[in-house]
């Protein structure tokens, strides 16, 4: 009897046992199947579910008042739009729809605003099916006319269906508060791993 590799399943002759065509065949045959498996599972790892959606629209936030960002799938060469699960829709232009369950790696990148008069607090935030899922607070203590809210990010079980949405809310006087382009603002959302 054969022996057989307690992963892949692979059969090979044991010590003393006759090597004939139909032993070569079977291994040959083994291999193959377990190439073929893995390859599967490689052009998965490299085709990843994935979204990077630029916010390039001039957009306004009005003061304490949280706002979803607009996006568009725009591209610029810092920042090209990709979308390979069709996520996005242009005439949603504030969400992302999640078309294939899994751990998704969320990252809300480069989002600033500036152009009012005094800031006291900004907060960028992630939502899934409108439920706050992850956020980041920046308090100024110098009153600041500009402030940078660089990289949030965090790994969030999906399933297909949901609703992903990025949102701004700012505290002070002055205002609106707009967009800045500085740094090229985008969401990114790409799959990491299946739901099990």
């Amino acid at each position: 009897m054969p022996g057989q590799t307690p992963i892949l399943g692979i059969r090979y002759p044991l010590l003393g046992e006759t090597i004939d065509p139909a032993a070569f065949a079977n291994f040959a045959n083994d291999v193959n199947s377990a190439v073929a498996a893995n390859q599967t599972l490689a052009s998965d790892a490299l085709n990843r579910k994935m979204c990077l959606i630029p916010a390039l629209i001039p957009q306004s936030f009005t003061v304490n008042v949280e706002t979803s960002i607009t996006f568009t799938n725009t591209s610029l060469a810092q920042r090209p739009f990709r979308d390979n699960d069709n996520m996005f829709n242009a005439g949603s232009p504030t969400q992302l729809t999640i078309n294939t369950a899994g751990i998704y790696m969320i990252i809300s990148r480069d989002m600033a605003v500036n152009a009012f008069t005094t800031m006291v607090s900004i907060r960028n935030a992630i939502f899934r099916n409108g439920v706050l899922v992850f956020a980041e607070r920046r308090n100024e203590q110098d009153g600041s006319t500009s402030s940078m809210l660089e990289t949030i990010e965090a790994l969030v079980r999906c399933e297909a269906g949901d609703i992903i949405t990025n949102r701004i809310l700012w505290n002070g006087t002055g205002g609106p508060a707009t967009m800045s382009q500085l740094g090229y603002p985008h969401l990114e959302v790409f799959r990491v791993a299946p739901l099990f």
